[in-house]
């Protein structure tokens, strides 16, 4: 059984996240899965996500491509796939868009949780 709970923005309904469950914590996460911050209580999850859910996507990101991390900028978000434009100049193709459908939550992390 998924206790993942979609959460949207109050305003305008935007889907802005999801949390998902953690012992007696929930963990705020982007539409794709990958975790935002530290887990947090039920209230605290949500008003997260509201309040910094979507802004958080224009947050420094890295790419996992083959072994190494990679700087990127996410281009297009959805909870199936994300496009991401390598911005790292230690890639060999700096500035390729790459589009990730699968192992979306290994494959991208924030730079920095917070």
């Amino acid at each position: 059984m998924n206790s993942t709970i979609l959460i949207h923005r109050e305003i305008d309904h935007e889907l802005v996240g999801c949390i998902v469950p953690e012992r007696d914590r929930w963990t705020p996460c982007t539409v794709f899965g990958t975790p935002l911050t530290n887990a947090l209580t039920e209230q605290q999850a949500i008003l997260f996500l509201q309040n910094r859910g979507l802004e958080a996507l224009l947050d420094g990101w890295q790419v996992e491509i083959g072994s190494e991390w990679y700087n990127c900028q996410l281009a297009e978000v959805a909870a199936a796939s994300v496009t991401v434009i390598v911005t790292d100049y230690g890639y060999t193709d700096p500035y390729t868009k790459l589009l990730l459908r699968s192992s979306i939550d290994t494959r991208l992390k924030r730079s920095k949780l917070r």
